[in-house]
């Protein structure tokens, strides 16, 4: 197989190979969740993570906020070639007019009954009431790891 037969996830996988060679202590990346199918999304958290363990500086330039959430320490926003915000990604993409709370173990029936009370004992506007979500890369993995029973949980 050559190479530029390849799919476009495989050529940004040989790229972020590429990246990674001679053990660089500084690794750019454009955009490194561009063509990346759910596998893909694993193998480039693996590797971001492996890196920063190491002691690797990463830069990321990336439009997508869980790139930026999920594997970097700090964000820094440009504008016509300035630096126009610079913090932790949480505080950067945060928005200070709304929170977000996350509960486990609470029973479906519940959730009604918790945003009653913020509502009524705290007084703010509960905009929505829903499960928890999963990023599609999450909801891969789980689906790609043998049950108790040795099948797959994937229909």
């Amino acid at each position: 197989m050559c190479i530029r037969d390849s799919s476009r996830g495989m050529h940004r996988r040989f790229g972020l190979a590429q990246a990674f060679l001679g053990s660089p202590e500084v690794v750019l990346l454009d955009e490194p969740t561009a063509g990346l199918d759910a596998p893909g999304f694993l193998a480039l958290a693996d590797l971001l993570g492996e890196a920063r363990r190491s002691g690797v500086t990463l830069v990321l330039a990336s439009h997508i906020a869980t790139d930026l959430l999920e594997h970097c320490d700090e964000a820094v926003l440009l504008g016509r070639t300035r630096v126009r915000r610079r913090a932790a990604p949480e505080d950067l993409l945060g928005d200070p007019e709304r929170t977000e709370l996350t509960v486990r173990g609470l029973a479906p029936k519940d959730r009604e009954r918790l945003a009653d009370w913020v509502q009524s004992e705290l007084g703010a506007e509960v905009e929505k009431v829903r499960p928890a979500q999963r990023s599609l890369t999450q909801l891969y993995s789980e689906s790609s790891e043998p049950d108790a029973h040795g099948g797959d949980l994937a229909p």
